[in-house]
């Protein structure tokens, strides 16, 4: 009898596209981190080892913000190519500016803010010249980046080394940061800290763009190694209080590691470990991948209002209300937002044909 081997067909290579392809469940994962960090009241303080690791996810939360720039810097690479540079800006605007305004309305009324410091918030002058934690800094910080994008990403593009037009930049940008230390505003380092993540995020998406987007076999161990070192600085710069080469390094090399970690172990896992698609996982994580920047715009202000009005009294009931209730408020604010935005488009037609 004759016999014939059967040779099982090896697995797809891994691509940065994979990574890619889970943008609104990756998106949801950083927002409910982000809620964490912010809002999450700990419940397992008595228990030695859990209360621990519980302590340490909620404080390396705002990682998940890191998530968000990266993802955002590999988008805006395909966002270049569908029109003008003032197209390109005109839908980041309509996108981020419509629910920040409605909130920073919201806080004026509850935090009794004056008109003058109203216009401060809004504008970005209050995050370039007093804190950039006055009001939803990331709103300022990455529409700091969408500016300047058009202008790098011209010098990129045609860069014929791009790896290394890469590592030159953020060579540049780790000796500015050293150099800085006793000059730059301490809590801005902050936002300057973010800008190697999303640099590293255009690269990706040039990369995806170029069809050139194959990662080695080797990567996943190397994505797990980046995340257990992430983790580990996270430990040092978060609960040990160490401060890494210069101010708010705990924003710097642990996000870094721990956001390339995981967008990237996260596909392989779910490609090469579970081996079948995870719908109710990615449904619920892509669920708040929707909402995510409305999730992100009320979480703090609801918590403010939730903690003065009913009060922090029971962790577990306290967080189950404030997921539900910045889930709800988040869901409204984005049908509000996106009615607006419709409205507006609707108008400004009519304008034109009027002129």
């Amino acid at each position: 009898m004759e016999h014939h081997s059967v040779q099982a067909n090896p697995p797809e290579p891994m691509r940065i596209a994979d990574t890619f392809a889970l943008k609104p469940g990756l998106m949801g994962f950083a927002a409910l981190w982000i809620f964490v960090f912010h809002v999450w009241q700990p419940m397992l303080g008595g228990v030695p080892v859990l209360g621990r690791l519980e302590s340490i996810i909620k404080y390396v939360g705002f990682a998940g913000v890191d998530i968000f720039f990266f993802l955002s810097g590999g988008g805006l690479v395909f966002s270049m190519q569908k029109g003008s540079v003032w197209c390109f800006y005109k839908r980041r605007l309509e996108r981020i500016l419509i629910p920040f305004l409605i909130m920073a309305v919201c806080y004026a009324l509850y935090q009794h803010w004056s008109v003058g410091l109203f216009f401060a918030r809004i504008s970005g002058v209050y995050f370039y010249t007093k804190s950039m934690y006055g009001f939803l800094w990331y709103v300022p910080a990455i529409l700091t980046l969408y500016l300047f994008f058009p202008a790098y990403y011209a010098l990129f593009s045609r860069s014929k080394h791009r790896s290394l037009f890469l590592f030159v930049v953020l060579t540049v940008w780790l000796a500015l940061s050293i150099l800085l230390k006793n000059t730059l505003r301490e809590d801005f380092y902050g936002f300057t800290n973010r800008i190697p993540i999303f640099l590293i995020g255009v690269y990706c998406g040039q990369k995806m763009k170029d069809g050139d987007d194959i990662l080695p076999r080797w990567f996943p161990l190397a994505a797990g190694i980046m995340l257990l070192i992430g983790v580990f600085l996270a430990y040092l710069t978060n609960v040990m209080k160490m401060e890494l080469l210069f101010p708010v390094s705990n924003a710097a090399f642990p996000n870094i590691l721990l956001t390339l970690g995981i967008v990237f172990l996260v596909p392989w896992f779910a490609k090469r470990v579970i081996r079948r698609e995870l719908s109710p996982i990615q449904k619920f994580f892509g669920f708040f991948g929707s909402i995510s920047l409305a999730f992100y715009c009320t979480q703090e202000l609801l918590y403010y209002i939730y903690r003065d009005v009913v009060g922090l009294h029971h962790p577990a009931l306290d967080n189950l209300a404030l997921i539900l209730l910045i889930t709800a408020a988040s869901l409204l604010l984005s049908k509000v937002s996106d009615w607006l935005l419709q409205l507006f488009k609707r108008i400004s037609p009519a304008k034109k044909t009027d002129s």
